[in-house]
């Protein structure tokens, strides 16, 4: 009987093993990908002080892909906010690594390139 039970311990831990690497192959993707979303939004928000500059100088203002919104410039209701601060929760992120990507003084990093 301590036999069985010792077996079956054991064929539970060598199932949750693949758990585990996916687990993290999760987390890792998901901080990638609100990470990069972040750093968008902070490209579309240097990229509306330029085209102030650029209206301000007489330009017409329109930059080669406007038409497209690309996630907006981020404010608090928006869903990149929203997935930043469900990674918070879930630990995969801390806030201040968030606002660090936000300012630009963290990015993506290159793993799961080719994922």
């Amino acid at each position: 009987m301590r036999r069985k039970m010792l077996a079956g311990r054991k064929e539970r831990e060598n199932r949750m093993k693949p758990a585990k690497s996916i687990d993290a192959q999760i987390a890792e993707i998901e901080k990638r990908r609100v990470t990069l979303a972040l750093e968008l939004q902070r490209v579309n928000r240097h990229r509306e002080r330029l085209r102030e500059r650029i209206t301000a100088a007489g330009w017409s203002g329109f930059l080669a892909t406007d038409g497209r919104d690309l996630l907006g410039a981020g404010d608090v209701h928006d869903e990149v906010e929203w997935a930043a601060a469900r990674l918070v929760t879930d630990g995969i992120l801390t806030r201040a690594e968030v606002e660090d990507i936000r300012a630009g003084r963290q990015s993506a990093s290159p793993q799961g390139e080719n994922a």
